[in-house]
């Protein structure tokens, strides 16, 4: 008699125990599905390397640049030659005065970087990481620099960081920048720069365009077949590509 009452028991027991493991289980399965991910900013571009292995990460920010010319020029070739790409993209305003409106973009906030490496941390553990700003990204790059152990050098074009030495003094990677030299306002903000990176040891190599003025990469279509071929445009996209490369 002893045993049959023990029988219900010992069933609801099994069952409970079965029941008490699936949902361990489920628990375990739902835990990972929900771990929190950082994702990608919807401002933010991947060009993914394929039929290759990743050789080094790239993030890009690409100022007011042309974004067809920075893919059709640069990125492609960036990206042929191993490199994953991140392309930073900054949302854009309409400024108006009394005479006309004209629509302007907006500098990558140095928030939108951090929160790209952030990913790039949690994916590639032991990429080398490259950042490139242009013009009024520069600014935002160098807020990252002076903060970040995760970049390995940075490459700066026609644009300037504060230069203030308490600043700088806090930069972690080597530097290379890139500067027309036909503008007397860069070519002092640079002598600024450079006395103040050298003051605080830094590695800061710079290479001037001589024959080339303010603004030089926006001159020119990207699908302009008569774009001379040793424009300081197209010399600076071959310097940079080669950069990455030997990296």
């Amino acid at each position: 008699m002893k045993q049959l009452m023990l029988f219900p028991l010992l069933i609801t027991l099994a069952f409970n125990s079965l029941l008490f493991g699936q949902i361990q289980e489920d628990s375990l399965f739902r835990g990972q599905d929900s771990i929190d991910l950082p994702l990608l900013p919807e401002n933010v571009k991947l060009y993914q390397v394929e039929n290759q292995e990743i050789k080094r990460i790239a993030l890009v920010c690409p100022g007011n640049l042309d974004i067809s010319m920075m893919e059709s020029e640069m990125i492609s070739r960036m990206v042929a030659k191993g490199t994953q790409v991140y392309l930073l993209q900054s949302g854009d305003r309409v400024v108006a005065d009394q005479n006309n409106s004209s629509r302007v973009r907006f500098a990558v906030e140095a928030e939108t970087i951090s929160s790209v490496l952030e990913v790039v941390r949690m994916e590639y553990k032991i990429q080398p990481i490259s950042i490139i700003g242009f013009y009024q990204d520069v600014s935002s790059v160098f807020d990252v620099l002076v903060q970040s152990e995760e970049i390995q050098q940075a490459i700066v074009v026609e644009g300037f960081p504060q230069i203030k030495p308490a600043f700088l003094a806090r930069i972690q990677c080597d530097v290379y920048g890139y500067y027309s030299g036909q503008n007397k306002n860069v070519m002092q903000r640079l002598s600024y720069l450079k006395r103040y990176m050298q003051a605080n040891r830094k590695t800061f190599k710079t290479y001037i365009f001589e024959e080339a003025d303010f603004g030089f990469m926006n001159q020119g279509s990207p699908l302009d077949t008569n774009f001379p071929e040793d424009s300081p445009r197209r010399e600076l996209i071959d310097l940079l590509v080669g950069h990455l490369s030997d990296f």
